[in-house]
């Protein structure tokens, strides 16, 4: 039970093979969202709003007061540790199962912020076989459209199983990073705490509307 921004929240959500590091970060966030109603907070984090830099600044300084670190040194370790992998990179077994997999690391490349074309948010509880038919029918468009294959932010890939705490500390800038956010919504994205909060970040965080894909 939290109290948000004064309102009283149930929290609710079952675990996952994949899931339960980010527990605490979630916990975080949301004692985040009652201090963001503070306003020299508000006037500190929304003074970076001005631009994709300012939206990576900002983002940043959301992890850095969530980690208890400098800006600066979040801003770093979020570039050396931002990847991406190609699309078509992404098998069906990869879905089919939520345990981690730190041989996928390997398939991912690094990049500079804007390098990836879509931060990917899923639920590891929905259908893998639905999900990788989506994947495939965006991944399809982007190819006619753009003549190459899309790069994308997919947690499994992208993250460091050996340091999964500071590949967490850095997540708001990974969103901020990202030039487009995709929502795969199955069944189950809107009961999935986590697939919310990576919603509600990228935009507070500076990220348009425009640029969510559903």
């Amino acid at each position: 039970l939290l109290y948000v921004g004064g309102t009283r929240v149930v929290v609710m959500e079952r675990g996952s093979a994949v899931e339960p590091v980010w527990w605490l970060a979630t916990a975080e966030l949301f004692v985040l969202g009652a201090v963001s109603s503070w306003p020299s907070f508000r006037q500190r984090v929304h003074a970076a709003l001005l631009a994709r830099d300012g939206q990576i600044s900002s983002a940043a300084s959301v992890a850095a007061l969530l980690g208890r670190n400098d800006i600066d040194h979040v801003k770093a370790e979020a570039q050396r540790k931002f990847y991406g992998v190609e699309l078509s990179q992404v098998r069906l077994e990869d879905l089919q199962q939520s345990t981690p997999d730190p041989s996928l690391f390997a398939k991912a490349r690094h990049a500079w912020f804007d390098e990836i074309d879509w931060f990917i948010s899923h639920s590891w509880h929905d259908p893998s076989e639905a999900k990788y038919s989506a994947l495939q029918a965006a991944r399809s468009t982007f190819v006619a459209s753009h003549s190459r294959e899309p790069v994308v932010w997919l947690d499994k890939f992208c993250i460091d199983q050996t340091s999964i705490s500071d590949s967490l500390m850095c997540l708001p800038v990974f969103l901020a990073g990202c030039k487009q956010l995709y929502l795969f919504c199955g069944p189950t994205f809107l009961e999935r705490l986590w697939c919310l909060l990576e919603i509600f970040v990228y935009l507070e965080m500076g990220g348009r509307a425009d640029d969510v894909t559903l």
